[in-house]
């Protein structure tokens, strides 16, 4: 959700070497466009990847998100349904749409956000 990620194409196969901790930017590599972008790392992504110290404690050529690709819009229904949610449509697409629209709403660039979340300007 802070990256605006393809699940679970670009969020896992993020790995801990396409973080650049200085630039504060994540290198995608994006299956479905076969090409590369960088996003810039939002403060709540920041501490997250941050947390427990798990970057010193991986290697560069491990994954970020170390869950199972598969069946992840049941497992989220899951989730939800314990934390007394009511599921949504499009689970993990409104994430990036929602990402998209904070981008926008902060007064980033179409052009920038489009880059970032790998779209043409006509989407």
């Amino acid at each position: 959700r802070y990256a605006g990620l393809r699940c679970p194409s670009e969020t896992h196969g993020a790995l801990w070497r396409d973080v650049d901790w200085d630039r504060r930017v994540l290198r995608v590599h994006a299956t479905k466009t076969e090409r590369e972008r960088v996003i810039p790392i939002c403060p709540e992504l920041l501490a997250i990847l941050k947390q427990d110290d798990t970057p010193k404690r991986c290697p560069l050529s491990s994954a970020i998100v170390a869950l199972p690709a598969n069946n992840q819009h049941r497992n989220m229904q899951v989730l939800l349904k314990r934390c007394q949610i009511k599921p949504w449509d499009d689970l993990f697409q409104t994430f990036r749409r929602s990402r998209r629209s904070d981008w926008l709403d902060a007064g980033v660039p179409a052009n920038y956000v489009n880059a970032w979340m790998g779209h043409s300007g006509q989407v």
